[in-house]
């Protein structure tokens, strides 16, 4: 079952997607990805997604290519659930982001 977020949530999903977020359309599914080097962003990103859609979305960790990176968390959501996402956000992006 879905819940919709607070304001301070949807603004705070907002602020994370325009900054780090991935938005795709391949003309027959869309994707939502999230990926960063702090987890616990993730997370909460992870959190929030399942509110709207009413599904978990799982974090998966990228293991760094050297020694001297960090590991990678992300998560992707795809199909209805990414469209709910979208709808959800899409009208508060900035204008390039929209596109």
């Amino acid at each position: 079952m879905a819940i919709t977020l607070s304001d301070f949530e949807l603004g705070w999903l907002v602020g994370v997607l325009e900054g780090e977020g991935y938005f795709e359309y391949n003309g027959c599914s869309q994707k939502v990805t999230v990926r960063m080097t702090d987890e616990d962003t993730v997370a909460t990103c992870a959190l929030l997604f399942a509110k709207i859609t009413g599904k978990v979305a799982e974090i998966v960790a990228t293991q760094p290519v050297n020694a001297k990176a960090q590991e990678i968390y992300g998560i992707t959501i795809c199909g209805l659930s990414a469209r709910k996402v979208m709808r959800a956000v899409v009208p508060h992006l900035h204008f390039r982001r929209r596109q």
